[in-house]
């Protein structure tokens, strides 16, 4: 586990080049920076992430606690695994860790079945889904 004042160290940015960087204010990356990053949005995470070019799961693992007990969320990209599930589509594999990561940033722990399950549902959706979630896009508000 690292610190985000050791991470940017290492990228040679300053908190006030992090907020120029990220498009936040200097008092918002001052305030996260010194909290827990479980207490961080992930709007903030996600562009402190874009900020020192690394993705968002990947800084989140990095910050945190990464013992046995804790959750981590496993992309390859270049063998195109999820949680050691071959992805072998390059369409399908963006489209999973995609969802994966960003919904693990919300606090869903995906497992292997979970991902398993992802790929089938993107390789065979299910017509009657599709058509309903079609409908509620479709739909006027």
């Amino acid at each position: 586990m690292e610190s985000i004042q050791e991470i940017l160290r290492q990228n040679n940015i300053t908190p006030t080049e992090l907020a120029r960087l990220s498009g936040q204010s200097l008092a918002t990356i001052n305030e996260t920076i010194n909290k827990p990053v479980d207490s961080w949005t992930v709007n903030v995470l996600t562009a402190i992430a874009n900020a020192i070019n690394m993705p968002a799961g990947d800084l989140l693992n990095r910050l945190q606690d990464t013992s046995e007990d804790h959750y981590e969320l496993l992309i390859d990209r270049d063998a195109r695994t999820v949680q050691g599930v071959k992805i072998a589509d390059p369409e399908t594999f963006d489209i999973v860790s995609f969802v994966a990561q960003n919904n693990a940033l919300a606090g869903w722990q995906p497992s292997a079945s979970d991902i398993k399950m992802l790929v089938e549902t993107a390789n065979h959706p299910d017509p009657a889904e599709v058509a309903r979630i079609e409908k509620i896009w479709n739909e006027d508000i």
